[in-house]
């Protein structure tokens, strides 16, 4: 995928114009203030610790685009005001596995609620079907009730659970794989 391939534009539940696209290399400071704030709210992603640093993320997007230009990843981001508001990774596998993808999915706590997840999840599963992939995969939060059942309203469906997986604010969580064929 080309970086800055806007794939669609929509209205949110409350009404604000939402795009989505394909990283670009001038998303530096707008991912880097998005995982910042993913970590500062230290929210149920696996994004945590310390803050990431402008090195940090300046190597992640180049590398991310590399891996976008050989079909090998696909970042895309939802920009609501000019502001990332939720960022959105499939990551294909490799060898063996490069018929699968895992997915990964983040949404801004001013965001969430607005149906913003949902719709970017229905366009991976586009994009990955339109890569020939046959199966997506991801982890959840056992805790994260409302992500679990957007991925099932989508199909996904509970592979296992791998107890105390996560530590989260001080106690262990079990992580849930879930997974959708496509």
């Amino acid at each position: 995928m080309k970086a800055g391939t806007i794939i669609k534009t929509f209205k949110s539940q409350k009404g604000r114009e939402v795009t989505i696209r394909a990283i670009k290399s001038g998303d530096v400071d707008g991912l880097l203030s998005f995982g910042n704030s993913l970590i500062a709210e230290d929210t149920t992603v696996l994004l945590s610790g310390e803050p990431l640093t402008r090195e940090y993320e300046e190597t992640y997007v180049k590398e991310t685009l590399k891996k976008m230009e050989k079909d090998q990843k696909i970042h895309l981001v939802a920009i609501i005001d000019n502001v990332i508001a939720g960022s959105l990774e499939l990551r294909r596998g490799e060898r063996r596995k490069s018929h699968t993808a895992d997915v990964g999915i983040s949404i801004l706590k001013e965001y969430r609620d607005e149906g913003i997840g949902q719709e970017c999840l229905k366009i991976f599963i586009d994009e990955a079907q339109k890569l020939k992939l046959k199966l997506l995969t991801l982890s959840c939060f056992e805790i994260n009730d409302r992500a679990m059942h957007l991925y099932e309203s989508l199909g996904f469906k509970k592979a296992g659970t791998i107890p105390e997986a996560i530590l989260y604010k001080g106690k262990y969580i079990n992580e849930v794989i879930m997974y959708l064929p496509l």
